[in-house]
């Protein structure tokens, strides 16, 4: 059974004419009864959507409701439309199929990620789902595949790759590593980087994105560079400025007061030699008052002479010295007091002469060897005195003090 004829145009808007060809239709003979719709892409998706596909709709009626921007002629018939004169006509499971084949095929002929979403959205159930969606994703991923392909068409070494990073980190796109690995924090800098040059944010590059990009980083290293100058430059003069408002090392204060605002200054060679100087100098006059110091506490050789030049000059290098003849005087100042307490308890406890033969006595029992048992402490009975002593731990003096004695009267 023949049926009513539609012919629908979507002209690519912008697209050349192949050769012999000119763009419109100018020249082209309508033929009768066939219904012609004209006009973009999106137009024409919505007329099939609609009026178009509509049961009961007739072709006037379908031209009266079409998009501005569709135009329709040739059979606009007011008693007939593409579905028929009526929805008794076709069962409307039918009619449902033929609007979503009519709908599918002005989308495969748009062939838009628009068109494929505008169908998804009329028809999330449809017979053509699987193929919508694959298709859009394919549509939607085609300019980060051709993104991707233009890269590695470039052939970028590991070295190249570092070149890249650098760039970006110098226009402040990138703070990350620079280790030639294009990851997340890269990619996310190239596309910073396109938005901010008006070019597609792909977050991949082209070769005219890499020229652009190291051409871009060279003329911004130039600036940081020649602001560096200028700083450094600024710097200088505030440094020479505060060198003479010190008084240009003439004094002490002000070469510490130079080092402390510019440690790495133009004069801080200069000025920590000339500290080393003064500081030379102060040793001169306090090792000559030292070594006079000195010089009279070794005259004086007492106590407390020496404690004076310890803390006139602790630090000297006459201090060591000083501080081990101070032990040896006050060491001896205690044996010497020690040595007149046992002296004096030797009278008392060891004073008889009876007495005295007896500590002889014990003495050589010992083996401490006293010498003649006469009653006489001589010398040598002295050091038989400090053998038993020291034999016994007890504070060793030569004397016979009450302990010396306690332990030669105890012995058995």
């Amino acid at each position: 059974m023949e049926g009513p004829a539609v012919l629908v145009l979507a002209p690519e808007e912008g697209e050349a004419a192949g050769t012999g060809l000119i763009p419109g239709l100018s020249g082209f003979s309508e033929v009768p009864g066939v219904t012609y719709a004209i006009g973009p892409r999106k137009g024409i998706a919505a007329l099939l959507g609609g009026p178009l596909l509509a049961p009961g709709t007739s072709f006037a009626g379908v031209a009266r409701a079409a998009p501005d921007d569709v135009i329709l002629s040739g059979n606009l018939s007011g008693e007939m439309g593409l579905m028929g004169p009526g929805p008794d006509m076709v069962p409307e499971a039918q009619l449902a199929e033929a609007r979503e084949d009519g709908f599918w095929q002005a989308v495969e002929t748009l062939d838009t990620v628009a068109a494929y979403d505008a169908y998804i959205a009329a028809y999330p159930e449809g017979r053509y789902l699987g193929e919508a969606q694959e298709r859009r994703d394919w549509l939607r991923d085609a300019p980060e595949r051709e993104a991707r392909a233009a890269e590695e068409a470039l052939d970028l070494t590991r070295a190249d790759r570092r070149d890249v990073q650098r760039w970006l980190a110098v226009l402040g796109f990138y703070e990350r590593g620079i280790d030639g690995i294009f990851g997340r924090g890269t990619r996310g800098a190239i596309a910073d980087w396109q938005e901010q040059a008006g070019v597609a944010p792909t977050g991949y590059l082209d070769r005219n994105d890499l020229a652009r990009l190291r051409a871009d980083a060279t003329a911004r290293q130039r600036e940081i560079e020649e602001e560096e100058r200028r700083q450094q430059m600024q710097e200088e003069r505030r440094d020479r400025a505060y060198w003479r408002d010190t008084g240009r090392g003439e004094d002490e204060a002000g070469l510490r007061a130079y080092l402390d605002r510019y440690p790495e200054g133009l004069f801080a060679e200069t000025a920590r030699a000339r500290l080393d100087e003064i500081e030379e100098a102060r040793r001169d006059v306090a090792d000559r008052a030292a070594r006079a110091d000195w010089q009279a506490a070794r005259e004086a050789d007492t106590a407390e002479a020496y404690a004076v030049f310890l803390r006139d000059h602790p630090e000297s290098r006459f201090a060591e010295e000083a501080r081990a003849r101070l032990d040896e005087i006050e060491q001896g100042r205690a044996e010497n007091e020690a040595i007149a307490q046992a002296r004096e308890e030797e009278r008392i406890y060891a004073g008889a002469e009876v007495v005295r033969i007896l500590i002889e006595r014990r003495l050589a029992q010992v083996g401490a060897e006293p010498g003649p048992v006469d009653g006489r402490f001589t010398e040598e009975t002295r050091a038989a005195i400090r053998r038993f002593q020291r034999h016994r731990g007890l504070p060793v003096t030569g004397h016979v003090s009450q302990a010396t004695a306690a332990a030669l009267m105890g012995m058995r």
